[in-house]
């Protein structure tokens, strides 16, 4: 088992889009709820401050094996790909901390863009409506624990696979993988332990 220990800054803005179930108060209208509730969308934790899910950098990671479709060398037959090892070889355990400088962000202080989006969430949708989305600008950072458990996957690989999941794969809401540039981010340093 080795930890891969990255820090990743955000070369575009950070946006989220959480599920949240938060009560409408009696007789509060759509609007005035969405005023009220936007920044449920983030992910926080007990210090009310924001957070990415530990999931989020897994997923990403594989996505972007997925997306390079980049061979193994020296397997048998030659086809393999870098995806199953990735998807089953790479845990993130802990949810980091989203920082400017060297302060997290907390809840109250993010900021809103305003979109007029379908009401159901799906592309096309007929029904439209007004939602606040939260902003975080350029510039934001994250220390991640990736925990390495397939010993197929060296440093070098790794590295280069979360290069591209940077670049090509993205994090949170209108990130590259669904066809937005948000959630972009470069490897600043990373730390490669046995």
């Amino acid at each position: 088992m080795r930890k891969a220990t990255a820090r990743l800054s955000g070369i575009s803005p950070l946006s989220q889009g959480r599920y949240y179930d938060t009560k409408k108060g009696p007789g509060e209208l759509d609007a005035d709820y969405e005023i009220r509730t936007w920044r449920d969308r983030l992910h926080v934790n007990d210090a009310g401050n924001i957070v990415m899910p530990a999931m989020a950098f897994k997923n990403c990671l594989f996505a972007a094996a997925k997306y390079r479709g980049e061979k193994i060398p020296g397997i048998k037959g030659g086809q393999s790909t870098w995806t199953k090892h990735f998807d089953s070889g790479v845990l993130v355990f802990e949810c980091p901390e989203v920082m400017l400088g060297n302060e997290p962000i907390k809840k109250e202080q993010a900021d809103g863009e305003w979109f007029f989006v379908p009401s159901k969430g799906q592309r096309g949708g007929a029904k439209r409506v007004m939602k606040c989305f939260p902003f975080i600008p350029a510039g934001w950072e994250v220390s991640v624990e990736y925990v390495v458990i397939d010993d197929l996957i060296t440093e070098e690989v790794f590295k280069r696979h979360l290069e591209a999941a940077g670049q090509f794969i993205g994090m949170g809401r209108f990130r590259p993988e669904n066809g937005g540039f948000y959630g972009r981010f470069e490897v600043i340093s990373m730390k490669w332990s046995e």
